[in-house]
């Protein structure tokens, strides 16, 4: 994973999301093997009481036939204060099957955590990674990425990354053409959306 250093200040056309909350950064990694590994950050600034309510909890869904779930961090940051959520914020792993009433059950679970005195101002920065081995699939690997959302979004980027020589076949719209490069036995392709 390549950090991505999030933009300071606020957005640059002053925007903020109607929902009450300004999107700082959309970050995707993925690295493309037998095994993805599909690396997300997001990064929050909670505007007003409609952020607040809207964004003090977060939930990942997974399937645990085929996924592995690790939480990186979930940490919410006033100022100089950094209060980590992992420790103070209530966690459960949830069984929903939303798709019961069709007689349809699928396992997938969702990590859901409650996070504690959240205020508004406050910025939360979540990262986690899914790992995924999908036999039916062998080793191909099919996504949809966006880079282009509705709300503002400060940075937005998309990075892709394949062994040497793996075929990858990208089309891309409504967007720049992606940066591309080889680097340590890996092929790369990344967006870049800066508002």
């Amino acid at each position: 994973v390549a950090p991505a250093e999030v933009p300071t200040g606020v957005l640059a056309n002053g925007e903020k999301q109607d929902g009450g909350a300004s999107y700082l950064l959309v970050d995707r990694q993925t690295r493309i093997t037998n095994i993805s590994s599909d690396y997300s950050r997001l990064v929050t600034r909670l505007e007003n009481v409609s952020g607040v309510e809207d964004h003090s909890q977060v939930t990942i869904n997974f399937d645990p036939k085929t996924e592995k779930l690790q939480v990186h961090s979930v940490l919410v940051r006033r100022g100089a204060e950094v209060i980590d959520q992992l420790r103070m914020g209530q966690i459960r792993v949830l069984q929903r099957e939303n798709d019961l009433e069709q007689g349809l059950i699928d396992g997938e679970l969702t990590f859901h955590l409650l996070l504690s005195d959240v205020r508004v101002g406050d910025t939360i920065d979540t990262s986690y990674t899914l790992e995924r081995h999908s036999p039916e699939w062998g080793y191909l690997y099919y996504e949809r990425y966006q880079i282009q959302w509705d709300d503002p979004v400060a940075l937005a980027r998309v990075r892709l990354s394949v062994p040497n020589g793996a075929p990858l076949h990208i089309e891309s719209r409504g967007t720049t053409a992606p940066k591309q490069w080889n680097q340590a036995g890996w092929a790369y392709t990344e967006w870049s959306v800066l508002q």
